[in-house]
Protein backbone atom coordinates (compact mmCIF):
# COMPACT_ATOMS: atom_id res chain seq x y z
CA UNK A 1 0.00 0.00 0.00
CA UNK A 2 1.19 3.63 -1.05
CA UNK A 3 0.63 6.54 0.91
CA UNK A 4 0.74 10.06 -0.91
CA UNK A 5 2.20 12.65 0.55
CA UNK A 6 1.02 15.76 -1.48
CA UNK A 7 2.82 16.75 -4.77
CA UNK A 8 6.91 16.63 -5.24
CA UNK A 9 8.51 19.64 -5.68
CA UNK A 10 9.37 18.95 -9.18
CA UNK A 11 5.64 18.40 -10.42
CA UNK A 12 4.84 21.80 -8.70
CA UNK A 13 7.46 23.19 -10.75
CA UNK A 14 6.42 21.97 -13.80
CA UNK A 15 2.61 22.80 -13.38
CA UNK A 16 3.59 26.46 -12.09
CA UNK A 17 5.77 27.16 -15.40
CA UNK A 18 2.75 25.44 -17.98
CA UNK A 19 0.63 27.63 -16.02
CA UNK A 20 2.32 30.76 -16.49
CA UNK A 21 2.70 30.74 -20.01
CA UNK A 22 -0.66 30.06 -20.28
CA UNK A 23 -1.91 33.21 -18.55
CA UNK A 24 1.13 35.09 -20.54
CA UNK A 25 -0.05 33.35 -23.61
CA UNK A 26 -4.09 34.69 -23.68
CA UNK A 27 -3.08 37.99 -21.74
CA UNK A 28 -1.26 39.05 -24.86
CA UNK A 29 -3.24 37.30 -27.54
CA UNK A 30 -6.11 38.76 -26.61
CA UNK A 31 -5.15 42.13 -26.54
CA UNK A 32 -7.28 45.04 -28.42
CA UNK A 33 -7.45 47.99 -28.88
CA UNK A 34 -9.33 50.96 -30.44
CA UNK A 35 -8.49 53.89 -32.73
CA UNK A 36 -10.81 57.02 -32.55
CA UNK A 37 -9.27 60.37 -33.97
CA UNK A 38 -10.30 63.89 -35.89
CA UNK A 39 -9.63 65.19 -39.15
CA UNK A 40 -9.10 68.44 -40.13
CA UNK A 41 -8.02 70.49 -43.12
CA UNK A 42 -4.96 72.92 -42.22
CA UNK A 43 -7.04 76.14 -42.46
CA UNK A 44 -8.72 74.44 -39.30
CA UNK A 45 -12.46 72.95 -40.66
CA UNK A 46 -13.08 69.31 -40.40
CA UNK A 47 -12.76 66.75 -42.63
CA UNK A 48 -16.70 65.63 -43.28
CA UNK A 49 -17.20 62.12 -45.03
CA UNK A 50 -13.09 61.48 -45.11
CA UNK A 51 -12.60 57.55 -45.26
CA UNK A 52 -10.38 56.10 -43.08
CA UNK A 53 -9.10 52.46 -43.94
CA UNK A 54 -6.63 50.31 -42.34
CA UNK A 55 -5.96 48.00 -45.19
CA UNK A 56 -3.70 45.13 -43.32
CA UNK A 57 -7.13 44.48 -41.06
CA UNK A 58 -10.01 45.31 -43.70
CA UNK A 59 -11.29 47.78 -41.25
CA UNK A 60 -12.85 51.48 -42.46
CA UNK A 61 -14.43 54.70 -41.00
CA UNK A 62 -15.66 57.59 -42.67
CA UNK A 63 -15.69 60.55 -40.68
CA UNK A 64 -19.01 62.49 -39.19
CA UNK A 65 -19.66 66.57 -39.57
CA UNK A 66 -16.80 67.00 -36.74
CA UNK A 67 -14.39 65.25 -38.46
CA UNK A 68 -14.29 62.58 -35.48
CA UNK A 69 -14.32 59.16 -36.25
CA UNK A 70 -13.90 55.36 -34.55
CA UNK A 71 -12.88 52.32 -35.41
CA UNK A 72 -12.64 49.57 -32.56
CA UNK A 73 -11.46 46.00 -32.39
CA UNK A 74 -7.97 46.62 -33.41
CA UNK A 75 -5.43 43.83 -32.17
CA UNK A 76 -2.26 45.25 -31.35
CA UNK A 77 0.13 46.15 -33.74
CA UNK A 78 2.10 48.51 -36.23
CA UNK A 79 -0.56 49.67 -39.19
CA UNK A 80 -0.88 52.06 -41.65
CA UNK A 81 -3.57 54.54 -41.91
CA UNK A 82 -4.70 55.46 -45.30
CA UNK A 83 -7.17 58.88 -45.23
CA UNK A 84 -8.78 60.05 -48.17
CA UNK A 85 -11.39 62.63 -49.45
CA UNK A 86 -12.84 64.28 -52.29
CA UNK A 87 -11.57 67.61 -50.77
CA UNK A 88 -8.10 66.76 -50.20
CA UNK A 89 -4.59 64.73 -51.19
CA UNK A 90 -4.81 61.35 -50.03
CA UNK A 91 -2.82 60.92 -46.48
CA UNK A 92 -0.76 57.66 -45.35
CA UNK A 93 -0.32 58.14 -41.72
CA UNK A 94 2.18 55.15 -39.83
CA UNK A 95 0.44 54.66 -36.17
CA UNK A 96 1.27 51.60 -33.65
CA UNK A 97 -1.94 50.25 -31.48
CA UNK A 98 -0.23 49.39 -27.77
CA UNK A 99 -3.20 50.45 -25.68
CA UNK A 100 -6.85 49.30 -25.23
CA UNK A 101 -7.66 53.35 -26.50
CA UNK A 102 -5.43 55.48 -28.76
CA UNK A 103 -6.05 59.02 -30.09
CA UNK A 104 -4.82 60.58 -33.31
CA UNK A 105 -5.50 64.28 -34.71
CA UNK A 106 -4.95 64.24 -38.86
CA UNK A 107 -4.05 67.68 -40.69
CA UNK A 108 -4.98 67.35 -44.37
CA UNK A 109 -3.62 69.31 -47.15
CA UNK A 110 -6.87 70.30 -49.45
CA UNK A 111 -6.86 69.82 -53.19
CA UNK A 112 -6.63 72.11 -55.92
CA UNK A 113 -9.60 71.37 -58.56
CA UNK A 114 -9.85 73.43 -61.66
CA UNK A 115 -12.86 72.65 -64.05
CA UNK A 116 -12.27 73.10 -67.27
CA UNK A 117 -16.32 72.99 -68.06
CA UNK A 118 -19.18 72.20 -66.73
CA UNK A 119 -21.83 70.73 -68.69
CA UNK A 120 -25.95 70.58 -67.67
CA UNK A 121 -28.47 68.32 -69.51
CA UNK A 122 -31.72 68.34 -68.75
CA UNK A 123 -34.87 67.10 -71.13
CA UNK A 124 -38.28 69.14 -71.15
CA UNK A 125 -41.57 67.67 -69.14
CA UNK A 126 -42.66 67.24 -72.67
CA UNK A 127 -39.49 65.42 -73.59
CA UNK A 128 -39.16 63.57 -70.47
CA UNK A 129 -42.95 61.87 -71.31
CA UNK A 130 -42.26 61.07 -75.19
CA UNK A 131 -39.37 59.54 -74.13
CA UNK A 132 -41.06 57.46 -71.80
CA UNK A 133 -41.83 53.38 -72.76
CA UNK A 134 -45.21 53.81 -74.33
CA UNK A 135 -47.09 55.22 -77.16
CA UNK A 136 -47.82 59.29 -75.67
CA UNK A 137 -48.45 62.26 -77.45
CA UNK A 138 -48.06 65.50 -75.95
CA UNK A 139 -50.86 68.05 -77.30
CA UNK A 140 -49.61 71.68 -77.18
CA UNK A 141 -52.97 73.90 -76.67
CA UNK A 142 -51.49 76.75 -76.95
CA UNK A 143 -51.85 76.44 -80.73
CA UNK A 144 -54.80 75.28 -80.90
CA UNK A 145 -56.43 77.85 -78.07
CA UNK A 146 -56.20 80.28 -80.75
CA UNK A 147 -58.85 78.07 -83.73
CA UNK A 148 -61.94 76.84 -83.10
CA UNK A 149 -61.60 73.31 -82.49
CA UNK A 150 -63.16 70.80 -80.29
CA UNK A 151 -61.46 68.57 -77.87
CA UNK A 152 -62.92 66.01 -80.10
CA UNK A 153 -60.98 66.73 -82.97
CA UNK A 154 -58.20 67.72 -81.14
CA UNK A 155 -57.95 63.77 -80.07
CA UNK A 156 -58.40 62.52 -83.23
CA UNK A 157 -55.40 64.41 -84.99
CA UNK A 158 -53.82 62.43 -82.48
CA UNK A 159 -51.63 59.07 -83.90
CA UNK A 160 -53.24 56.21 -82.60
CA UNK A 161 -56.35 57.81 -81.39
CA UNK A 162 -60.04 57.66 -83.38
CA UNK A 163 -63.27 59.31 -81.58
CA UNK A 164 -66.19 57.91 -83.02
CA UNK A 165 -69.27 60.13 -82.37
CA UNK A 166 -72.85 59.28 -81.98
CA UNK A 167 -75.89 61.01 -82.31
Amino acid sequence: MKVHRGLSWHTLRRYSLILFFVIIYTSTWGQRGSLSGNIRFEDGEPAISAIIQIKELQKNAISNLDGNFAISDLPYGKYLLEISSLESENKLVELEINKAKSDVSIRMKRAVMNLSEVVISANSVKREIETKGFAVNVIETQKTAIQSVQTNELLDRSAGVRVRQDG
